[in-house]
């Protein structure tokens, strides 16, 4: 049985949030959650990748760092602990990473609690991990599933519930009668579901609402597809309500704080690091014609075999258009030729 001490805990690197761990299709693995004030109401915080914590055992030294991928999974997170000069395997869980080592070390079958030694019981510990952390995801239940709303988008859209392009959610089935993990999402003006088995995506269904894609995909019939989505519940309603997506138009692109928030929500994590993303204003704000070349443009910005993703041009649409930009074209007239 695991220790459950009162142990001093040193936080020695916060880590990193990933926007495609922590809010991509495995994102469930990189969050865990507390009772408040011993409710039934749970309180999300990440697991970083990079986490470091200390803790002394025995008069000895042991750090705990998370690492990307274990021997059963790889894009769930690994633990590793380290002791002086011994180092131990990349473990499932910060208890089997501590307890293995331990015993290694002293020859024993002690076990400890691994969340414990991680600082998950630590309230100041969470409290500087879930520092600018952009979205705290949560989880609402359904009969015997779990959903897991692990990103936001909004619309008006009547039938999407008022969510829209960025929201996701993923709850576990059986695919084939082996357990699946079932990620549903809304793309631009589109309804996915994408099916995992371990890290491999197996299947996409397509449709234009919620309702719609989960009837095609034959599975969790009794339900309608918008509660398997997650959007029939109050408690997403009520984050729908207050996620505010940021706008503004020509007329604030000088005001450099408003910008950054725009780039922040629309383009950030979907793009390189440390690119000159506001000179593209400057270029649209000098140029006589209101119609602007996006691709063309771009590439000024970007080092020169930089490859363009559909979803990195996407997010430069999106960032644009919620700037008050809208007569964008794709190619310049040489380039679409």
């Amino acid at each position: 049985m695991a220790k459950h001490l009162e142990v001093p805990v040193t936080l020695l690197t916060p880590g990193t949030i990933n926007e495609n761990l922590h809010y991509g299709p495995f994102a469930h693995y990189w969050w865990s959650s507390r009772s408040t004030n011993g409710s039934n109401e749970h309180i999300f915080f990440p697991i970083r990748l990079g986490q470091k914590t200390r803790v002394f055992r025995n008069n000895r030294e042991f750090i705990v760092s998370v690492v990307l991928g274990n021997s059963e999974h790889p894009r769930q997170p690994g633990y590793f602990c380290s002791s002086g000069s011994f180092s131990g395997k990349i473990e499932t869980s910060p208890t089997r990473a501590i307890s293995s080592l331990y015993n290694e070390i002293f020859h024993n079958s002690t076990k400890f609690s691994g969340p414990t030694i991680i600082g998950q019981n630590d309230p100041k510990i969470i409290e500087e991990i879930s520092r600018g952390v952009r979205f705290i995801p949560f989880q609402i239940t359904i009969d015997k599933y779990k959903i897991f709303i692990h990103d936001l988008g909004v619309s008006s859209h009547p039938e999407w519930h008022n969510a829209g392009s960025g929201y996701s959610s993923s709850l576990l089935h059986f695919y084939n009668k082996k357990q699946a993990l079932f990620v549903s999402r809304i793309v631009d003006n589109e309804c996915i579901i994408e099916i995992y088995q371990q890290a491999q995506k197996i299947k996409i269904i397509r449709g234009s609402t919620p309702s719609e894609v989960w009837r095609k995909s034959w599975f969790m019939e009794k339900y309608d597809g918008s509660e398997l989505y997650g959007l029939k519940d109050q408690k997403t309603q009520n984050s729908l309500r207050v996620h505010h997506v940021p706008t503004c138009t020509p007329s604030n692109w000088g005001n450099l704080s408003l910008m950054s928030k725009l780039f922040e929500y629309h383009l950030k994590r979907r793009t390189i690091s440390k690119i000159n993303w506001y000179t593209i204003f400057d270029i649209w704000g000098k140029q006589d014609s209101d119609i602007f070349e996006l691709y063309s443009n771009l590439k000024k910005i970007y080092p020169k075999r930089h490859k363009f993703g559909d979803r990195e041009l996407r997010a430069w649409r999106a960032l644009l258009k919620a700037a008050g930009a809208h007569l964008i074209t794709p190619f310049n007239s040489d380039e679409s030729k």
